[in-house]
Parts: structure tokens; C-alpha cells; sequence
């Protein structure tokens, strides 16, 4: 009578390994869906500039189409910014241009506020009277397009992603029409945004 030889043989204590081989050319399905995600969100985010730049046009549009403001139309440009009048890092001020239409008139404000500085360097930094802190005056057809390509500059400005001050200025716009009000605001973390100062002064320098 014959008997299997194996069922004799003593049982091992070896571990079995299974050794898989990966298909040459193959990512594996957990890296696949990363790249796949990283690339949808790659997608979305440059909708959201494409439809970000139409709205800032479409908006700019709105904001300064001066022929058809009316007694509910009023643009506001709210600047934070540091001079040498300032404390640097430990302040600035705001400074901010209004413009809307009065008795069939447009109308340009600007106002300089008090340096925001704290008590114990608040006496150091003088404004000289030389400087005007707020004036009045009217908004010419030749003014409009000055006001449109500002806006445009800034709301395509984008400061240095690796740079950042430490007195840091930002600029915001609002616009209110018919008691809403739409706007947008630039950080300028670089201080690389010049174009407020020339855009300040062309109205300051007719003021003379």
C-alpha cells in the first residue's frame, strides 16, 4: 500500500513571502489619483483667474462710466499707505478719494487722516503745512480716463509672493450704486504698487 509521502513529512516553521511583481510602466492607483486631483485643482484655479480678470473688468466698467451716475453713484478709493510723515512699521494713514455726482456735477474729494501711530512716537513725525490734507474739486471729462486706467493697473496689480515689508500698504475700491455696493482690495505686501502716488498727485498738482 502506498502513502502520499507528504502527509510523513515534519511541518516547517518558515514564513511564506509572496513577492508581487509591479507591471513595468504601471502608477499605482493611489498616485494616479493624486496627479489626477493636483490637476483638477490646477484647472479650477485658473477659471477662477480667468473669471476673476472678466469680473475686475466688467467691474471697472461699471465704476467709471461717469455719464451715467446719478445722486445714488459714489466711488470710493480707500488707501493705506506709509511716507516719511508716518511710523513706519508701528503706523500709516489712510488717504481717500471720493468721487460722486452733486447738484448735475461729478465731484472729486480727497482726505488725508491723522497718522496712526502710538502716544509715545506720535510727537516725532510732523506734517508739514505745505502738504493738503483735504481739497474739493470737479471731475472733468478729461479726468475720466486717468481714473479708469488707474483702476485698471490696480486691480491687475499682483505684489512678490516672497516678499513682504513690514509697513506694508493696501488699496481698496468700492463702488455703491442704488445702495450696493461692489469692491475689491489689494494687499501690496511689497510696496511695489507706485501708480497711487502719480494718481494722487495729477488731481493735487491741479489744485494750484
Amino acid at each position: 500500500m502506498l502513502v502520499d509521502s507528504f502527509l510523513f513529512q515534519k511541518p516547517t516553521n518558515a514564513k511564506r513571502q509572496t513577492v508581487r511583481s509591479k507591471p513595468s510602466g504601471q502608477i499605482p492607483v493611489h498616485k494616479h489619483l493624486v496627479r489626477q486631483m493636483n490637476f483638477t485643482k490646477y484647472l479650477i484655479l485658473c477659471l477662477l483667474s480667468i473669471l476673476t480678470l472678466d469680473l475686475h473688468s466688467q467691474d471697472i466698467n461699471s465704476f467709471t462710466d461717469f455719464q451715467n451716475y446719478d445722486n445714488s453713484t459714489t466711488l470710493k478709493l480707500i488707501s493705506y499707505i506709509h511716507d516719511d510723515y508716518d511710523c513706519g512699521e508701528w503706523g500709516g494713514h489712510v488717504e481717500k478719494i471720493v468721487i460722486y455726482k452733486f447738484k448735475d456735477a461729478l465731484t472729486i474729494i480727497y482726505s488725508r487722516e491723522k497718522t496712526n501711530c502710538p502716544k509715545e512716537l506720535a510727537g516725532e513725525k510732523k506734517l508739514p503745512s505745505a502738504i493738503r490734507t483735504n481739497w474739493t474739486d470737479t471731475l472733468r471729462i478729461t479726468d475720466w480716463q486717468v481714473v479708469k486706467e488707474y483702476l485698471i493697473g490696480l486691480s491687475k496689480h499682483k505684489p512678490a509672493p516672497d516678499i513682504i515689508s513690514n509697513a506694508s500698504n493696501s488699496y481698496e475700491v468700492q463702488f455703491t450704486k442704488d445702495y450696493f455696493t461692489s469692491s475689491f482690495k489689494v494687499d501690496d505686501r511689497d510696496n511695489s504698487w507706485k501708480k497711487y502716488y502719480e494718481f494722487r498727485d495729477y488731481f493735487v498738482n491741479k489744485q494750484h
